[in-house]
């Protein structure tokens, strides 16, 4: 039976941002851990990766998202490469595969 450890990281309002109907959460796996992130509606990986909102674990290497493991993160229903000009997903669930 496999455990998840859950974390949500709750930041409060940034850089002039909107009220709190403006955020979305997302989920990013690894392994058996799953951890909750907020962004702006409408905030691309780039400008989330960049940004206070980033917990410092992920970045961009050649356009694409890492972690700080060197992982991609990948969109978890079609398994795809997460692009710094993807928009995030509210609700969405992404992963890094441990290879």
């Amino acid at each position: 039976m496999a455990v998840i450890i859950s974390r949500e990281f709750v930041i409060p309002s940034q850089s002039g941002g909107g009220s709190a109907s403006n955020f979305i959460v997302f989920t990013i796996t690894t392994g058996s851990n799953s951890s909750t992130y907020r962004a702006e509606q409408g905030m691309t990986w780039g400008q989330w990766c960049n940004s206070s909102y980033n917990p410092g674990y992920y970045s961009i290497r050649d356009g694409y998202v890492i972690s700080s493991s060197g992982y991609s993160v990948e969109t978890y229903d079609t398994e795809r490469l997460v692009s710094e000009s993807n928009v995030i997903i509210s609700g969405g669930v992404y992963y890094t595969p441990m290879v």
